[in-house]
Parts: structure tokens; C-alpha cells; sequence
């Protein structure tokens, strides 16, 4: 994920203020939806010039929430927990990350 946000032309600091906005719980690690939620921000500050918001916007901490509320409930129903957060895990039609993307530097 480092290596293709890199490339949206972003300084380091913002690329990381993105990362810090989404990683959410703090792993250091983007899930399929945080990956989602990352690209969006970075597509909007990048190519429709918005500013850099100071905390995730109401509206998409609103999809998150229900996302994983709802990764959540179709977790309970299933043996083996593949939750978002997990291999195998992810937003429905998004694969999961390939192994731990974790943030460089």
C-alpha cells in the first residue's frame, strides 16, 4: 500500500496523517476497507484538490462503522472468524491485503 499511495505524488507527512485517519484500530496494517477508505481520501485531496480533513469525516467514519458492524454480524453466523481484520476477511467484492502491509518509516 506504501508504494501505491507513494505514487499519488502526496508528501510523506500527508500520506501518513491519511494512514494515521484510517488505521483504525492502530495496527499499523490497512485492511481491505481502511485500504478503500485511503485511496477515496487520497483521490480526493490529489484530484479534486479538497483539503486535508483533521479526522476521518463524519459520513465515511459512518460507513465504517456499519461495515464492520456488519462484517461483524456475518462473522457470528460463520465458524472460523473471518472478520475484517483477519486473512480471508475484507469488504465483500474487495480482496483481502496481501500480507501486512504495514506503514514504512
Amino acid at each position: 500500500a506504501v508504494e501505491l499511495f507513494s505514487k499519488s505524488g502526496m508528501d510523506r507527512e500527508s500520506l501518513k496523517a491519511v494512514w494515521t485517519m484510517v488505521d483504525q484500530p492502530v495496527d499499523n496494517k490497512l485492511d481491505a476497507l481502511e485500504f478503500g477508505l485511503a485511496m477515496h481520501l487520497i483521490v480526493c485531496l490529489t484530484k479534486k484538490g479538497l483539503p486535508m480533513p483533521t479526522s476521518l469525516p463524519g459520513s465515511l467514519g459512518r460507513i465504517v462503522r456499519e461495515m464492520r458492524d456488519k462484517a461483524q454480524q456475518h462473522q457470528g453466523g460463520q465458524q472460523g472468524g473471518q472478520g475484517m481484520g483477519q486473512p480471508g476477511g475484507g469488504a465483500q467484492g474487495v480482496p483481502p491485503s496481501p500480507g501486512g502491509m504495514s506503514q514504512q518509516g
